[in-house]
């Protein structure tokens, strides 16, 4: 297993120190947006997910793009 999901609060500064730490350790970080938040500057995490996309380069924007199979109820 070479890529990690990752979401969070405070997109610009916890989040992405955890990018960081798991790209040191030599992993692929991917930020799924939908369940990310920013901070009190930028409550959106536009800003986390641009800075997250220069560094990683890995931003999932919705959930289909994870490629899971689609469960019946």
């Amino acid at each position: 297993m070479d890529r990690i999901l990752v979401c969070g609060v405070q997109a610009d500064t916890c989040v992405l120190a955890a990018g960081f730490a798991l790209f040191d350790a030599g992993l692929r970080p991917t930020l799924l947006k939908w369940l990310t938040v920013g901070s009190s500057l930028d409550r959106s995490g536009n800003l986390g997910a641009r800075l997250w996309e220069h560094h990683f380069g890995s931003v999932l924007e919705y959930s289909d793009q994870l490629g899971l199979p689609e469960f019946a109820m």
